[in-house]
């Protein structure tokens, strides 16, 4: 006989505490979908946190570096200032046979398709395009023009001309640019010399 004071053995395994893991396989074996769901957005937080903590790639910037100067006299401070806090730039200055001579006035010296037709045009940018006047609403086609895909080197040159951290000294400049078209020669390297003849 039992006593009253012993409880049945089904008694007893209910009143035992359940653990956390056998709560969590419970729950994991119950509702796949939604620890997959915890599972990719902890993936997410954690992808997000290490991304934002991470130090920069970049070096810092270093300012007033020596520069020697190309004839060795003396080394020549390369000028930094609010204007220009990456430093100046000097464009050299090429003979008009590597740059301003290039773009052609004929349109079928190239090739057959005619890409280069226009492509110097208002620095780069082409024509306006006119025919857009009745898609855009009021003056907004005015700002719209025929680029061609090719004339980012011609719109880069102009831009460049005219910029704010232009030098025109050597010594002062961190960066050179060397203007020479070279979209120009593309026609003849993409068609090959046979179209140039005829």
């Amino acid at each position: 006989m039992l006593s009253l004071h012993s409880p049945t053995p089904e008694v007893q395994s209910q009143k035992k505490p359940l653990h956390t893991l056998d709560f969590v396989k419970a729950h994991i074996s119950s509702h796949p979908r939604f620890c997959l769901f915890l599972t990719f957005l902890f993936i997410q937080v954690l992808v997000i946190s290490i991304a934002r903590n991470s130090p920069p790639c970049f070096p810092p910037v270093v300012r007033d570096p020596v520069v020697s100067t190309a004839t060795g006299d003396k080394p020549a401070l390369v000028s930094y200032d609010e204007e220009c806090p990456s430093g100046r730039v000097y464009v050299y200055d090429l003979p008009s046979m590597f740059n301003r001579d290039l773009p052609l006035h004929n349109c079928t010296d190239l090739n057959p398709w005619n890409w280069q037709c226009g492509i110097d045009n208002n620095h780069g940018y082409g024509g306006p395009a006119t025919e857009l006047r009745r898609v855009l609403p009021g003056n907004l086609s005015k700002s719209w023009y025929r680029t061609n895909q090719f004339s980012l080197e011609l719109i880069f040159h102009q831009r460049i001309l005219q910029h704010k951290c232009r030098t025109p000294e050597p010594e002062s400049a961190a960066a050179f640019f060397i203007p020479f078209l070279r979209w120009t020669r593309r026609g003849e390297v993409l068609m090959g010399e046979r179209h140039l003849q005829t």
